[in-house]
């Protein structure tokens, strides 16, 4: 079975129709942090530490939902409200070497570029060059475009969810991360 390549648009659109459908926000969320547990589930062992970072929208919620089915891993959770008063926990919670982080910055809204402070966080991860798995779209990537805001994770892999975007398919991506994402 294919699946369409959609636009930030054309997921809004879809998403509408879901709610209006009857789907339920909760129990979407609820779903998708399933599956972003059991992504990180094949990826780690038991004990070791995952790191889920959320931002303020549904990107985070959904990364943090995978919390609770993560038991036999040590999570360590950030919400991140504010990057610049975030990045010293940030480090810290790197320093305690996570055997994967789970990118739940952005989601596929970001339209602005970055300020300082976030492209301060996006690169601090970057750094660190710890296994990511992204959200929907790596945090500061366009879904639209591919482009970056000022800076982008890095990461390992993505899970997308209800179809891929546009951005992750578009000629300036990596081919060899394009290949992760899907």
């Amino acid at each position: 079975m294919s699946l369409p390549i959609l636009t930030v648009d054309q997921m809004r659109a879809w998403e509408a129709a879901s709610w209006e459908a009857g789907a339920r926000e909760e129990e979407v969320i609820a779903a998708v942090g399933r599956e972003v547990a059991a992504r990180v589930l094949e990826r780690t062992l038991p004990g070791d530490r995952v790191l889920l970072l959320g931002g303020r929208g549904h990107n985070g919620d959904d990364v943090c939902a995978a919390a609770p089915h993560l038991a036999d891993r040590e999570v360590l959770e950030l919400r991140v409200q504010d990057p610049g008063t975030a990045l010293p926990a940030l480090e810290a919670l790197l320093d305690r070497r996570p055997a994967w982080v789970v990118d739940g910055l952005f989601g596929i809204g970001l339209n602005r570029p970055l300020s300082d402070a976030w492209v301060a966080l996006v690169e601090c991860l970057n750094r660190r060059q710890v296994p990511v798995l992204a959200m929907d779209v790596p945090s500061g990537l366009d879904a639209d475009t591919g482009r970056t805001w000022g800076a982008a994770v890095r990461a390992t892999e993505t899970l997308t969810v209800g179809a891929p975007k546009t951005g992750l398919l578009a000629p300036e991506r990596d081919p060899a991360r394009l290949a992760a994402a899907l």
